[in-house]
């Protein structure tokens, strides 16, 4: 950035307010016996109401959304995929961008979104 090297975090992870906005909320999340690993350069986005109540590999990109009123219960994924990058940007267009001097470069990712199933179950 701004011509000096940066140590970015390796796995990207955001979880959005509707997932939790406080450790008791996100670990109400994650029932007995669940796992989640995530590989070296990993990114994960949580929105909503989702459960952990087995195993989720991530090697790539990952996002999860359940609109109001659904859930999503996660008890066996595997992801592996290109995933995302950060990458050092000179970009203004965005103020944002421009201020942190990176961007989130998008090159693969699966995406699940449940907007209208009570309770969507992943087991794959």
């Amino acid at each position: 950035y701004a011509g000096m090297d940066i140590a970015m975090p390796s796995t990207l992870v955001t979880l959005l307010p509707s997932f939790g906005t406080c450790l008791s909320q996100i670990k109400s999340h994650f029932k007995a016996g669940a796992e989640v690993c995530l590989a070296a350069g990993a990114s994960l986005v949580l929105e909503g109401d989702i459960d952990f109540a087995g195993k989720l590999e991530v090697d790539g990109a990952l996002e999860i959304r359940a609109a109001p009123g659904t859930k999503v219960i996660v008890q066996n994924l595997k992801v592996f995929n290109e995933g995302w990058r950060v990458e050092a940007t000179d970009e203004t267009d965005e103020v944002l961008t421009a201020m942190r001097g990176c961007k989130v470069v998008k090159i693969e990712s699966k995406v699940i979104i449940n907007t209208d199933i009570k309770e969507y179950v992943i087991n794959e």
